[in-house]
This record gives structure tokens, sequence and C-alpha cells, in this order.
């Protein structure tokens, strides 16, 4: 039984020509939303470069050679009442787009140009948004909540890659080179990494004309390696010194993957 026959829903699946994967989930009607995943979270960093893949996020937004700016960018798809984003998490960094009509479509290929094929990556520029990223770290440290989670990731996965954490420290990013950022600028946005999966009223056709008209970065190849990872059997406890009158306490248990059915019962216990 297909359960999105309920909602009106229809999925399909293709290839753009270079071989990227595409899945549309048609609904008639519907505003169209497309995003662009790549399998280059904070996981994918290196020891010596945390945070860099949430740093590029934020270069890869400052414009294009067609786009010389981010105002410029942002005018392009907001003129037709569109809108785009990018985020980033342990495992995917996204690039979202947002239209109401499908007569606009080439705009957000545009926005797919500007940010994952031809981003300007201005030296100029590249160490004003070190500072703005820094400031963000300042400010997520200044937060008991995020101090909390911080740790507790630090704790539940230390010595893997999902102990990164995802806008990474100010030393490292202080530290960051402009070579290093465009060697994983590279590796990171190589097409072999990415995904589009796509929703609204339009056709999978209209989809890849569009996107088959973008060169993507290739040459980086990325084969992904999946390791289970042994949770410990330690009761360990990690603390982190915050000067505020209240204490936060997190605990945590190995469970079973998030994609479980098990996952969502143990969600639902602990609602």
């Amino acid at each position: 039984m297909d359960i999105l026959k309920n909602f009106n829903v229809t999925k399909y699946e293709g290839n753009l020509v270079n071989g990227i994967k595409i899945t549309l989930f048609y609904r008639p009607g519907a505003p169209i939303t497309t995003t662009a995943i790549l399998r280059s979270g904070s996981k994918y960093d290196s020891y010596e470069s945390p945070g860099i893949s949430h740093f590029i996020e934020h270069m890869i937004m400052n414009g294009s050679p067609e786009f010389p700016s981010k105002d410029l960018l942002s005018e392009h798809i907001e003129s037709v009442g569109g809108s785009y984003s990018a985020s980033t998490n342990q495992d995917f960094l996204f690039v979202n787009t947002e239209i109401s009509d499908k007569e606009d479509y080439g705009r957000v290929g545009d926005i797919f140009n500007a940010t994952l094929c031809r981003p300007l990556l201005d030296k100029e520029k590249f160490e004003n948004e070190k500072q703005i990223v820094i400031n963000e770290i300042r400010k997520s440290n200044s937060n008991p909540n995020q101090i909390l989670n911080n740790t507790a990731i630090q704790l539940f996965f230390k010595n893997t890659p999902f102990g990164h954490e995802v806008m990474g420290n100010e030393q490292g990013i202080s530290k960051l080179g402009y070579d290093e950022m465009i060697t994983e600028h590279k590796k990171l946005f190589d097409k072999s990494r990415i995904t589009f999966v796509a929703s609204g009223d339009i056709s999978l056709e209209e989809i890849t004309s569009h996107l088959n008209k973008l060169i993507f970065l290739e040459g980086n190849t990325f084969t992904e390696i999946n390791k289970e990872l042994e949770p410990t059997n330690a009761n360990d406890i990690l603390a982190t010194f915050l000067d505020t009158p209240h204490s936060y306490i997190c605990f945590g248990v190995p469970a079973p993957n998030l994609l479980s059915k098990e996952y969502l019962h143990l969600n639902l216990l602990g609602s």
C-alpha cells in the first residue's frame, strides 16, 4: 500500500545526465521546494579543520560571477516570491529553495549554479566570514543548552567523526587558510556527494531540463564507508563549567539506529 497516495502525492525517481540522483514528490497545486543534499556534514571534517563544512556553507552564499553579492543572489529569487537557504548538520550540508510557480524554476537552477557550481569564494570575504563564524561560535558557547548539547555529543561519540562539533571551534576557524578551504570545497562539493529532493507541482522532466544545464564539480569521487559505532559500556560522565546559577543535565543510553522502527517507539516513550 502506497501511503503517499492518501495525501495525493506521487513519488518519482530519476537521474541527471551526470548521474546525480533526483527524487520528486509530485503534489498538484503545491509550491515547489528543491533541496540539494550533500554528504558533506561535519562528520566529514578532518581533525585538523573542525567546522570547515559549516564554514564553506557560509562562503557559498556570498554570490557567483553572475550574481556577485549575497544581496543580488537573494533578490534574484525573492523577486518572484521565492527563497533559498543553507544549513549543515553532522551528516549533511543542505541548500534549500522554494518558488510558487514552475515558470520561475530557471531561477532555482541559477541558485544551485551559484552555490554548488560557481560560488565566488572571494578571498577578500574569506577573513570577514571567519569572523562571522567565530562570533557564531562565541554566541553558541554562551548558551547553556547548546553547551550541554555539545558536551553530550563529545561524551556519546568520543573519538568518532560524530563527535565533531558542526561549527568547529574558535581556534580551528582562526587557523583556517584560504587555500585549505578551496581544496576542501572541491572535495566536499563533488557531484558524487549530491542528491536532489523536490516536492510540488512540477514534473521530473521539467526539473532535469533545468538542472542538466549545470556543470558540477567532479574529480573527487566520494564513496561512503559505513562503519558501525561500538557504544561504550562505561558509565562515563563529562562536565563543562559555566558561570551560571543553574545546572543542566543530559542522560544518554545506547539506542537503535535513527531510521529503525524501534527509534519511533523509544521517541514516543520519551515523550
